[in-house]
């Protein structure tokens, strides 16, 4: 439908009664702007909260857009995160990316949100004029801002970005871009002081960026109980994670990142070398220091059974804990550890040092135990 709207020379105004007749496929949402559900993915593609309010609230803000010069904002789908950026900061430069352009073409037709939303419409109608997809131009095109409309998993980078958006579908959805091959290609192209957002709180999505190098944090959690998650090459100081969120990610087999074979890799390392994802909070309800976390009877004898199978004592499971503490607690610590990314990689490394591992490289030691293919790691 949105195809063939297109294949004709269109204005301003055929575009606008257009829009009145499909919108009823769309979805309104609670700031009134609109977003889609893809019958692909099942999914929206924004939150149902606000779709423009989530562009402003989960990444422009937490990245302080204000102060950035290169945006790069992949998965763009109808522009809305490009426009909130380049409404609080005008002179931005924008890379965009999105590979469906009748995503984008919704995108011209959807009512405008703000004045730079109408400076991101002129973006996607120039890209799409320039592919064939529609026939004519109504808007002025900027220079500062390009539009690509290629795949973002295969996409050659070649520019560096002081801020990257990552909005694409959820990770139950579609975990390659979350993958730790693309995580490797997005660290090679972010600057020093560079800071990348999403949406997403999967622990294996957090996990994947730790691996290729990545600090991590959260950003404040906005209309969703989770935070959203920023992540850069330096100790920016970023939000700390929660003790719960740190251990999910270093101890349990929900900790794995995104690679192919995943399922497999867990159910062969689960209770053997790490721990099931069902006991993420249950150390210290057992043994009883530090705070205590509120779970069943039936919550603490399943823990209880995960870690007789893991063979690890009371002692033992203190020296695992301990650099989520301020103050050392099993009397073998030689420093503290300052933020979430550091703790993680302690905590991981000193459960894998009990169960007689000792690697630098989570994944690389996945490959040998196991004799796993490389092309694990492959999109």
């Amino acid at each position: 439908m949105i195809k063939e709207f297109f294949s004709r020379k269109r204005n301003i105004e055929e575009r606008k009664e257009f829009f009145k007749k499909i919108k009823k496929y769309l979805i309104k949402t609670g700031d009134s702007t609109y977003t889609y559900n893809d019958p692909l993915f099942q999914e929206t593609m924004h939150s149902l909260t606000g779709a423009y309010d989530e562009s402003v609230h989960k990444f422009c803000i937490p990245s302080e857009i204000q102060k950035r010069k290169y945006l790069l904002d992949l998965f763009s789908g109808f522009g809305y995160n490009a426009a909130a950026a380049l409404e609080l900061n005008p002179g931005l430069k924008i890379d965009m990316i999105e590979k469906n352009p009748e995503i984008l073409a919704l995108g011209l037709l959807i009512p405008e949100v703000c004045e730079a939303h109408k400076i991101i419409k002129a973006v996607i109608e120039s890209s799409l004029h320039d592919i064939g997809f529609i026939k004519n131009r109504v808007y002025e095109t900027p220079k500062n801002i390009r539009l690509f409309v290629e795949d973002a998993l295969n996409f050659r980078y070649e520019n560096n970005y002081d801020v990257i958006f990552h909005d694409a579908y959820s990770p139950k959805r579609n975990w390659k871009p979350y993958s730790l091959i693309f995580f490797k290609k997005l660290y090679k192209v972010l600057d020093e002081n560079g800071v990348l957002l999403t949406y997403s709180s999967s622990s294996p999505m957090r996990s994947s960026l730790l691996e290729v190098g990545f600090y991590i944090g959260g950003t404040e959690a906005y209309k969703r109980k989770r935070s959203g998650t920023i992540a850069s090459k330096r100790d920016l100081k970023l939000k700390n994670l929660s003790r719960e969120e740190e251990r999910v990610i270093s101890l349990t087999d929900l900790g794995i990142p995104y690679v192919k074979n995943r399922d497999d890799l867990r159910e062969k390392l689960r209770n053997k070398v790490l721990f099931s994802s069902s006991v993420k909070l249950c150390f210290e309800n057992i043994y009883n220091f530090g705070e205590k976390f509120q779970i069943t009877d039936r919550e603490k004898n399943k823990a209880e059974r995960s870690i007789k199978k893991m063979e690890l004592t009371k002692k033992e499971i203190i020296y695992v804990v301990c650099p989520q503490y301020e103050k050392c607690i099993c009397g073998k610590c030689s420093r503290r550890y300052e933020n979430t990314t550091e703790r993680i990689k302690e905590m991981r490394h000193r459960l894998l040092k009990l169960k007689g591992i000792n690697v630098k490289d989570f994944i690389t030691h996945f490959f040998e135990r196991f004799k796993t293919n490389k092309s694990i790691i492959s999109i």
